[in-house]
């Protein structure tokens, strides 16, 4: 995994997301982004953009509503801490909605909507792709790698709670929970579709020493949004999701 970025080495356009700043504005009322590198939903470029599947429909909507931003490179469990904390004036962006995340912070309406979850796997276990879910649940002799902390969308957790798979809890970086999939520290992992390859990729093992497994049982996938502190006015809120919704309209085709 890219180490983390200070907010010092995004430079000045990326810091403020682009958008110059009148002199009646305060630092209080730049919008903070919390994110973590994960391509290919938030990644940085060489001169401090940010962009990605969740990262540029953000950028666009802060900037069709107006609101300035910036962004802060920021490890998933801290941005956690500080929405559930509530008094900063900060979103974190592309994460999935579950109730315990609507009992303390605020969501935003959708970002992106995933392709789905799969499984990365050791390849010596010859699973097929188009494999069920459920089937691998029940498997007891298969340890899942599980992240302290992680959701894998609301679907595939009640999933997983109705079946609880054998698993191998951890606190570490998703490509080093590739890396222990191939030492045989753990059998399978959830990832979404998106970012199988490149957690590959990063984790630095051969290709052919894991198997992306698609599974034919699972529902399609969730969406992702704005995680924002209570300290975030609704009706700031309500001007991100219109911007969003002229957006997807746009994109459509669609008339106001």
């Amino acid at each position: 995994m890219a180490e983390w970025m200070t907010v010092r080495s995004l430079g000045l356009t990326a810091l403020f997301g682009g958008l110059a700043l009148s002199a009646d504005v305060c630092a209080d009322d730049v919008l903070t982004l919390y994110f973590n590198e994960r391509p290919p939903f938030n990644s940085t470029d060489p001169s401090g953009k940010v962009s990605g599947l969740t990262a540029t429909p953000a950028v666009a909507a802060l900037r069709r509503a107006g609101i300035p931003f910036r962004w802060e490179a920021t490890p998933l469990a801290r941005q956690f801490a500080l929405i559930e904390r509530g008094d900063t004036y900060a979103c974190a962006v592309g994460l999935y909605r579950n109730p315990q995340r609507e009992l303390v912070g605020k969501l935003s309406a959708p970002l992106y909507r995933d392709r789905g979850m799969v499984a990365i796997a050791r390849a010596g276990l010859g699973l097929q792709d188009g494999a069920s879910f459920a089937e691998l649940l029940r498997n007891r002799r298969l340890r899942m790698l599980y992240k302290t902390g992680l959701t894998y969308g609301s679907s595939v957790s009640r999933l997983i709670q109705q079946t609880p798979p054998v698993v191998e809890m951890v606190s570490v970086e998703t490509p080093v929970m590739v890396q222990m999939i191939r030492a045989e520290r753990a059998d399978w992992m959830l990832a979404a579709e998106e970012e199988a390859d490149y957690l590959i990729a990063q984790a630095g093992v051969p290709p052919a020493s894991v198997t992306v497994v698609h599974f034919r049982d699972l529902p399609g996938g969730e969406t992702r949004h704005l995680f924002c502190t209570r300290a975030v006015p609704d009706a700031l809120l309500e001007r991100i999701n219109a911007a969003l919704a002229d957006a997807a309209r746009t994109t459509t085709g669609e008339r106001p």
